[in-house]
């Protein structure tokens, strides 16, 4: 190339020389272009790796330096929730003051009307919401109803303003008397988990209405089996203190083994987990069954 351009430069040859140059010059230049960008590339590929690795090794510096019982493990299982709350209550939240939920598989099938599962359990140890009741019932139990702490007695704006979608309760309860009235309303109170039903013991006779009602502000919930044939509900909130939570489960089991439908024979309570929004502990499921001598609160 050199031995081209100095024999057009002796002999005159401008015009040939400049598009000698300039086509060289230009060629030149795509090759340095494409070693910068080979070598942005390696650089960007060497800073990749950099990162995973540094990322890795933080990785592998938080887990060691926890201890085995801290890092909770999807196939280990804990003998009974006293120990999976005191691993629990060691972890750090993912938000404040966090529900700490519990789920119980039962061996039912959900797509039969005889084996679905419901009913109401009591909170003994306590619930981090006070739900407001309003009673459907005859004015002659409205002063009872009013006593037991009812905070709505039903009257016809209340059921003017169901119908309208005007909902300003989270629990209902009604007598049996007043239930046919309710039907009208089933399209918008069923939906929201809010019509009374007997099998829960919303629905419930003159006698059990004070009951129920106080049950309910106690911090009383209701349950029902799932499209899989599981219960989930919560049980307490971080803060509480073990003994609460504990006792909010054994009320929980306490209902859900008395709800065993006839249809179902032999094995019941497949699986029962405790978790929170990160973690989930799965527990020995012969320690859950209230009925048997290994259960957990007998310990």
């Amino acid at each position: 190339m050199k031995k081209n351009i100095f024999t057009l430069l002796r002999q005159g040859n401008f015009t040939q020389f400049n598009a000698v140059v300039n086509k060289n010059f230009a060629s030149i230049l795509s090759i340095e272009r494409l070693k910068e960008k080979r070598r942005n590339k390696l650089e960007e590929k060497n800073t990749n790796l950099n990162i995973n690795n540094i990322k890795k090794e933080d990785k592998e510096n938080k887990i060691t330096s926890k201890s085995v019982k801290e890092i909770p493990i999807k196939n280990r299982i804990f003998e009974n929730p006293q120990k999976a709350l005191e691993i629990l209550k060691t972890l750090p939240q993912k938000f404040p003051n966090q529900t700490i939920d519990m789920v119980v598989g039962l061996n039912i099938d959900p797509k039969r009307g005889d084996q679905v599962v419901r009913g109401i359990y009591s909170m003994p140890g306590g619930s981090n919401k006070i739900p407001k009741v309003c009673v459907f019932t005859s004015s002659a139990l409205a002063d009872l109803a009013k006593a037991a702490g009812a905070d709505i007695i039903a009257d016809a704006q209340t059921y003017k303003d169901i119908s309208e979608g005007v909902i300003n309760f989270d629990k209902t309860v009604c007598t049996l008397d007043t239930l046919p009235s309710l039907k009208n309303l089933g399209r918008t109170l069923g939906p929201l988990g809010l019509m009374p039903s007997t099998k829960v013991g919303t629905a419930c006779t003159a006698d059990n209405l004070q009951k129920i009602i106080k049950d309910l502000k106690m911090g009383s919930r209701e349950f029902k089996t799932d499209i899989w044939g599981q219960v989930q509900i919560p049980v307490g909130k971080f803060d509480f203190s073990s003994e609460k939570i504990l006792e909010n489960i054994d009320s929980f089991m306490k209902a859900v083994v008395d709800k065993k439908p006839e249809a179902v024979k032999g094995r019941y309570l497949l699986y029962a987990m405790l978790y929170t929004y990160k973690f989930s502990f799965r527990m020995d499921i012969k320690n859950m069954d209230p009925k048997s001598s290994t259960y957990f609160m007998n310990k």
